[in-house]
């Protein structure tokens, strides 16, 4: 299991998109990808949360996904979805 912590900074037309994947069990880091001029964002999840503790800017998504799989489409459209296995 795993924690995807989706940091999205607006800009005028796009979005700029950092994401930060932990494990669950140990809350290690395992990897950041970046994200740059993304127009769209969507997420398959079955738990996602929005926390303005975390950062009023950029705002912070916290995705948890037993297996994520990330991909950006046309290089303009963010999709994570849970890969259930």
């Amino acid at each position: 299991m795993y924690k995807l912590f989706v940091k999205i900074k607006h800009n005028v037309d796009s979005y700029d998109i950092s994401i930060d994947k932990y494990r669950f069990d140990n809350g290690k880091l395992v990897e950041t990808q970046y994200f740059n001029n993304v127009k769209q964002i969507n997420i398959v999840a079955k738990q996602i949360t929005i926390s303005k503790q975390l950062s009023g800017e950029p705002l912070v998504l916290i995705v948890e996904s037993h297996n994520p799989v990330i991909n950006l489409i046309s290089n303009s459209i963010l999709v994570i979805r849970d890969e259930e296995g």
